[in-house]
């Protein structure tokens, strides 16, 4: 990868205005993905602690190399509407289960009926940024510098099964939504984790002072030390066998400089042996990668309807009466008539509607 400072940028077919037209097999045939590439048509996710400087980082990183940066989801981005309403000003006309959860709650009661579905929520809301970063790159070649990904999620939902934030049922029917789903995205080419002992990381939140990680029930001395055990037990051994990894001690947010020096001297071109899963989701024939990016153009609501096939039978908190879901459809429906226009945002909507049908 090169810096902007001394890239030189080759001759290549602009963006495919993928947000107005769809990537199609007709349109395959002409418009080849490879063309628009370069060294910087890289696939980047910052990972670490909470307040570790991750957004920091990221925005940095993504100035140096030209790439669009991409923050991490939250409940913000379901629940704030087009149109700047916030359908969490509903909730006093809703069933417990069918009312609002979001990062704010969850600090505040991590025990709450409704955490794994929150959770479960995050990981959709992530998968869905995902999926839109990776059809950013394959039309128009630009790079992405995004902060976790659906890959990480499952650290955040292990430790909360670990601090009895959930049920081992309900863990184990999030695990089968991410084995069912997982396999349609590709691996990002460089994950950077951002090192913080939990000590740091506890006196980080206390320096951000946002009010619920203050005051937080959920962000506890153990949940920290349970998220640190999943990334270095788990999730960096078997990220590392499939994307690059840089680890970086992030006290005092470390020296970014050090970050975008390491980044330029890491060869994202080696020949992969027989077998070898690094850096494979990217290295793949013309056509494949074409048809690729068909199906990020086309076939993404096609692809999350498969989480409405997983149902749940032994996690009681991921049931909801069905009277209790009549009431939500119709007070959201009746909010739709004066602020709302879902088809912006049906995929999301698919996804809550399916979290509370099961």
């Amino acid at each position: 990868m090169t810096s902007k400072q001394f890239r030189v940028k080759k001759a290549k077919p602009p963006p495919f205005p993928y947000e107005k037209k769809k990537y199609n097999l007709v349109r395959s045939l002409f418009d080849k993905t490879f063309k628009r590439f370069d060294e910087n048509t890289k696939l980047i996710v910052i990972e670490g602690p909470i307040a570790a400087g991750k957004n920091k980082l990221a925005k940095i990183i993504a100035d140096e190399f030209e790439m669009k940066y991409v923050p991490d989801v939250t409940l913000d981005d379901y629940y704030i509407n087009p149109y700047g309403y916030d359908m969490r000003n509903l909730d006093y006309k809703l069933p417990l289960k069918t009312q609002s959860f979001d990062e704010k709650k969850f600090c505040l009661d991590p025990f709450h009926i409704n955490v794994c579905r929150f959770q479960v929520m995050k990981y959709m809301l992530r998968f869905s940024s995902y999926w839109d970063s990776l059809n950013h790159i394959l039309n128009t070649g630009q790079g992405v510098v995004t902060v976790r990904s659906p890959f990480s999620d499952i650290n955040f939902m292990n430790a909360m099964k670990e601090c009895k934030y959930i049920s081992p049922q309900a863990r184990i029917f999030y695990l089968e939504i991410v084995r069912h789903t997982i396999m349609f995205l590709y691996r990002p080419h460089l994950i950077i984790y951002l090192d913080v002992p939990v000590n740091d990381t506890i006196q980080n939140i206390k320096k951000r002072n946002i009010p619920h990680e203050v005051n937080s029930k959920a962000l506890t001395s153990e949940f920290h030390h349970q998220m640190a055990l999943q990334y270095r037990n788990f999730y960096i051994p078997e990220a590392s066998l499939q994307s690059k990894m840089l680890i970086y001690n992030w006290v005092d947010e470390g020296e970014p400089e050090v970050v975008i020096e390491d980044i330029q001297q890491i060869n994202f071109d080696e020949k992969l042996k027989y077998d070898d899963l690094l850096l494979s989701d990217w290295k793949v024939e013309e056509d494949e990668i074409d048809l690729d990016r068909v199906r990020y153009s086309t076939k993404k609501e096609q692809t999350m309807s498969i989480f409405g096939t997983i149902c749940c039978y032994d996690a009681p908190e991921m049931f909801v009466d069905y009277n209790d879901y009549e009431v939500y459809e119709q007070v959201w429906k009746s909010a739709n008539e004066f602020t709302l226009d879902f088809t912006h945002f049906s995929v999301i909507k698919f996804l809550f509607n399916f979290a509370y049908k099961i």
